[in-house]
């Protein structure tokens, strides 16, 4: 979910350093893991990576909620800073072109 409890729809899980899948139209995934201590880097566009390690028990479900924060783009030149989803190409304080990923 990103931070106002709105769903992350494809968004690209890792689980240890390889990609399991993505999250669905709701923000959903699915995945059944082994026990043991795992890396989990959760990618999506205009967001920030999110990275966490849980350790995961046996014999044990989890349902598991992360927020995502947006990116910030930032113009160069007078550093306005604008939310990652903005559709503004150009600085509104300084007319900058924004710098896009």
């Amino acid at each position: 979910i990103d931070t106002s409890s709105r769903p992350v729809r494809d968004a690209f899980i890792w689980i240890e350093n390889k990609v399991v899948g993505k999250t669905n139209d709701k923000g959903i995934f699915n995945i059944e893991l082994t026990p043991g201590s795992k890396t989990i880097r959760i990618i999506a566009d205009k967001f920030k990576t999110y990275t966490e390690t849980k350790t995961f028990y046996p014999a044990k479900d989890e349902n598991l909620t992360f927020v995502l924060e947006l990116n910030t783009i930032i113009c160069t030149t007078c550093k306005k800073e604008y939310p990652g989803d903005t559709k503004i190409r150009f600085c509104t304080v300084c007319g900058t072109q924004l710098p896009r990923e």
